[in-house]
C-alpha cells in the first residue's frame, strides 16, 4: 500500500506543478492582449487611451436590398446606428423594340448598388466586420484604420484645465477693466477644449463604418408605349377613305369659290356679249350699215 500511495502523491504533485507552469506562461500572454487593448503607442493608459477606429468593406451579394435590411438589423443587433443609407440602381445598356405601332418593348441592364454607414461600439467591431462580411459571397475590400487620440486628448484635457485655474485666479483677482474680455477669451478656449474632447471620446468610443454592397447586373424586360408620334399612323383602308373625303370636300369648296364669284362671271359674259356685238358691226361695210337702216 505504500508504494501506491507514494505514487499517488508523486503523480498529483507533477500535475500541480504543470498547472502552475501553465499558468504563468499564460499570465504574460493575457496581460500582453490586455495591454494592446488598453495602451497607445505613446505609452498611455486606461482611460487616457482614445483609438479611434474607422472601417471599410465592400461585399457583394446576392440581393442588395435584401443585404441592407439584413445589415441594418445586424448593425442594431451590436448596438449600434445607420447613420447613412443610399440605394441606387445603376442603368447601363438599354435597347428599344418596336412591337406594334403605339408599343415598345425596352430592355434594360441595372445594376443594385447600396452604400451604408454606421457607428458600432469600438468593443464589437471585429465581430461586426465578420458578421457584415458573412452577408455576402465576395469580400471585394476590407479595410480597418486605427488613429491614436491619447495625445491630442491629453493635451486638451490639460490645456482645459490649466485655463480652469487661470479662470479661478482671474476670479479672485483685483477687477480691472480687461479682466471681463480675459475671461472670456479663457471660457470660450476652454469650452473649445472640451468639445474637442467629447468628440475625441465619442469617435473612441463609437467606430464608423463604410459599408458598400452589389450585385449581378440585372435584365430587365418593360412593355411602353410608343413616345415617338411619327411612329401612329391609320391603316390603309383608313387612309383611303380619309383621302377621298379629302377630294371630295375640296372639290365642293372649290365649287363654292366660284359661287362666291357669280356677279364677277356676270359682269364677264355681259362684257364678252357687247364685245362681240360691236366687233359684228364694226367689222361690215358702211353701205350695209346704211341699207340696214333704211
Amino acid at each position: 500500500m505504500k508504494p501506491a500511495r507514494l505514487l499517488f502523491f508523486i503523480a498529483v504533485t507533477l500535475f500541480l506543478n504543470a498547472c502552475q507552469n501553465d499558468s504563468k506562461q499564460s499570465s504574460p500572454d493575457r496581460l500582453s492582449q490586455t495591454l494592446s487593448d488598453s495602451t497607445s503607442v505613446s505609452g498611455l493608459g486606461g482611460d487616457s487611451v482614445k483609438l479611434v477606429k474607422t472601417a471599410a468593406l465592400q461585399v457583394k451579394v446576392r440581393s442588395v436590398e435584401e443585404g441592407v435590411k439584413t445589415l441594418s438589423e445586424l448593425t442594431r443587433q451590436h448596438g449600434g446606428m445607420v447613420y447613412q443609407q443610399r440605394f441606387q440602381a445603376v442603368e447601363g445598356e438599354r435597347k428599344e423594340l418596336p412591337m406594334s405601332t403605339d408599343s415598345l418593348l425596352v430592355i434594360t441592364t441595372v445594376t443594385p448598388q447600396a452604400s451604408v454607414t454606421v457607428r458600432v461600439p469600438s468593443a464589437a467591431l471585429e465581430t461586426f466586420l465578420f458578421d457584415a462580411a458573412k452577408l455576402g459571397y465576395f469580400t471585394s475590400t476590407n479595410e480597418l484604420h486605427i488613429d491614436d487620440k491619447s495625445l491630442a486628448y491629453l493635451e486638451n484635457n490639460l490645456k482645459q484645465k490649466a485655463r480652469e485655474e487661470q479662470l479661478y485666479k482671474k476670479g479672485s483677482a483685483k477687477r480691472d477693466s480687461t479682466l471681463p474680455l480675459q475671461a472670456l477669451q479663457l471660457k470660450d478656449e476652454a469650452i473649445d477644449q472640451l468639445i474637442t474632447n467629447k468628440q475625441i471620446a465619442a469617435d473612441a468610443a463609437y467606430s464608423t463604418v463604410d459599408l458598400s454592397l452589389y450585385q449581378n447586373t440585372l435584365v430587365g424586360k418593360e412593355m411602353i408605349a410608343n413616345y415617338t408620334l411619327s411612329g401612329y399612323e391609320l391603316s390603309f383602308g383608313a387612309r383611303l377613305s380619309q383621302t377621298l373625303k379629302d377630294g371630295w370636300n375640296a372639290l365642293l369648296n372649290f365649287l363654292l369659290l366660284l359661287l362666291n364669284f357669280w356677279a364677277f362671271a356676270l359682269s364677264g359674259l355681259l362684257f364678252y356679249l357687247a364685245y362681240r356685238t360691236w366687233r359684228k358691226r364694226a367689222a361690215q361695210p358702211p353701205t350695209q350699215i346704211a341699207t340696214s337702216e333704211a
